[in-house]
């Protein structure tokens, strides 16, 4: 019985320690989405942070807006300030214009916009720090978490083989996970008619060995996008260097997914793909 006993506490003292240090995990992610700086994003907004509040997300929150006026700035500043003063606003200029075409896309906001908060950041975004980036009409239903093996949460991708495949502990350096989406991997072939691997990508690249079955099992993948910061900004450097590319031959909503997709194909970062951050 004593022994019985000993095993008990052992196991509840074990249980209390790791669920403080996967809390002090959740405490190092920072949340971002990219907006512009349209009166319905402004709505998006406020819902996102409200959600986030209800569900106790932890960490913090950034939105990340594009194109706004100083004017517009302030008055978003002083809102936060005094609605959500944990969560935080950072400007940026509007990238919409494709220089190209001179035409207007949108989603253009996104790479840029993520690129420019991980080198103008104030504070500084520090090393090791987990970035969930999200869209802006997402709400949460519950936290995003650092856990991967163990969190009972946590719906892995569709065929995954847990005898024969390594399940992360944790998100970090090395380790990106995010959602599945039905993407596929068009951008392998080289018979594709909307993609030329071989001109987004560059002679030499790791993203021209990607096979069709590889790239629909670890690339095939959408926002929540969780990965750490130093992996962020390497594939944040290509991805904008991609998107452009992409966006000339394939002028459609999804380029800047797709590009993102080859950005990480080329940085070597397979994402681990789950089912359960959507709905």
């Amino acid at each position: 019985k004593m022994f019985s006993l000993i095993v008990l506490i052992l196991y509840v003292l074990f249980v209390q320690w790791n669920s403080t240090a996967s809390d002090m995990d959740d405490d190092n992610m920072h949340v971002i989405f990219s907006t512009d700086c349209s009166f319905f994003q402004d709505w998006q907004t406020l819902l996102v942070f409200h959600s986030a509040v209800m569900v106790k997300q932890r960490g913090r929150i950034t939105r990340i807006a594009s194109g706004c006026d100083k004017s517009k700035q302030m008055e978003l500043l002083n809102l936060y300030g005094k609605l959500f003063p944990q969560y935080s606003v950072h400007f940026t200029p509007d990238y919409k214009l494709d220089e190209k075409t001179k035409t207007e896309y949108d989603f253009y906001n996104k790479p840029y916009g993520v690129r420019h908060w991980l080198e103008n950041a104030v504070p500084p975004i520090e090393s090791g720090v987990v970035v969930a980036l999200i869209d802006p009409d997402f709400i949460f239903l519950r936290p995003l978490v650092t856990q991967v093996r163990g969190h009972p949460s946590n719906i892995f991708m569709e065929g995954y083989n847990m005898a024969e495949e390594k399940v992360p502990i944790k998100i970090g350096k090395g380790y990106a996970v995010s959602q599945k989406y039905g993407l596929g991997a068009p951008w392998t072939s080289v018979f594709s008619r909307n993609f030329d691997k071989h001109a987004v990508c560059g002679a030499g690249s790791p993203c021209l060995n990607v096979t069709h079955q590889y790239g629909d099992k670890y690339f095939s993948v959408g926002p929540p996008y969780i990965v750490e910061r130093d992996d962020l900004y390497r594939l944040t450097v290509t991805w904008t260097k991609y998107v452009p590319k992409v966006y000339e031959k394939y002028p459609e909503l999804l380029a800047e997914m797709y590009a993102y997709s080859m950005a990480a194909a080329h940085e070597q970062l397979p994402h681990f793909t789950m089912y359960h951050f959507m709905i």
